[in-house]
């Protein structure tokens, strides 16, 4: 969301670079509320049977979602001036997701390495 908003602003001549703080609003409240909508699914559906990871995923998308479906046309009508197009869903879905789940496996590699080099080296 930063690397977006510093790109839009920072283009002389475009409508974005006119109005930084609109844009900033913008950013901000579809950040929010992507992470509002993507935590509170990860937390409902963790109390279902279901591993944790398919919990946080389906967070993840349903945020993206509702944020192309919902708060994006909301926040855009509010900050902005309603010209925005938020038109293809499943593609950013998917995607948001597919990332999502890259980075979820490289951090748990990262760790299962880091624990088992950790505990190699304390019985040294």
């Amino acid at each position: 969301s930063a690397f977006d908003f510093w790109d839009h602003v920072s283009r002389p001549g475009q409508p974005f670079a006119e109005a930084p703080y609109a844009w900033f609003g913008f950013t901000a409240a579809s950040a929010i509320s992507v992470w509002l909508v993507a935590f509170a699914t990860s937390r409902l559906l963790g109390r279902l049977p279901i591993p944790p990871v398919a919990a946080d995923t389906a967070g993840i998308g349903l945020g993206i979602a509702a944020h192309l479906l919902v708060s994006g046309p909301l926040w855009d009508r509010i900050f902005w001036n309603g010209g925005l197009h938020f038109d293809a869903v499943a593609l950013p879905v998917a995607v948001s997701c597919i990332i999502y789940l890259v980075f979820r496996g490289a951090f748990a590699a990262a760790a299962s390495l880091y624990s088992r080099r950790g505990s190699k080296g304390d019985e040294q």
